[in-house]
This record gives C-alpha cells, structure tokens and sequence, in this order.
C-alpha cells in the first residue's frame, strides 16, 4: 500500500460521517427497502463498500443480517467502532 493512500485513508475515514452528515440515510434505506419487495424473504445484504455502515446499521434495525465490506480498512475500524456505539 502507498503511505500516502494510507494517510489519505486514515484521515477521510476519521471525518467521513461529518462530511456526510446531511446526507438521508432513512430515504436511502427505504428505497433499498423498495427493491427488496420485489424478491420475497431477502433477509441477508451484502454491502459492497459499506463505509462506515451508516445504512448497514438502519438496516439491521429493520431485522436485515448485513455483512458489510470495504477495500478501506480505516473504514471498517469505524464502522466496528460505531456499530459498538449503537449496541450499548
């Protein structure tokens, strides 16, 4: 890995949730939500570039098993960071 991807990374994912923190999650989900009527029974989503699981974490609330993946792990150490948060 480059230093500088490393840095970048370190330092986007430490104030990703600030930047996007306007950003409708709720609507987001429930339009997901409105894809997944058309399959019945989905109860598993895979993520691909989960981030820092801002929709995994809704999801779930709404009896969802997520299994969330992304190519950065800084971001995968926020997201464990706050999805401990939301579980206490």
């Amino acid at each position: 890995m480059n230093t500088n991807d490393h840095t970048f990374q370190k330092f986007y994912s430490k104030y990703y949730d600030l930047v996007y923190q306007k950003k409708n999650y709720k609507f987001e989900c429930k339009r997901i939500e409105s894809f997944l009527r058309y399959k019945e029974g989905v109860k598993h989503i895979l993520e691909i570039g989960c981030g820092t699981c801002s929709h995994s974490i809704l999801l779930s609330k709404k009896g969802y098993n997520i299994m969330g993946i992304d190519n950065s792990y800084e971001m995968i150490k926020v997201a464990k960071e706050k999805i401990k948060k939301k579980k206490n």
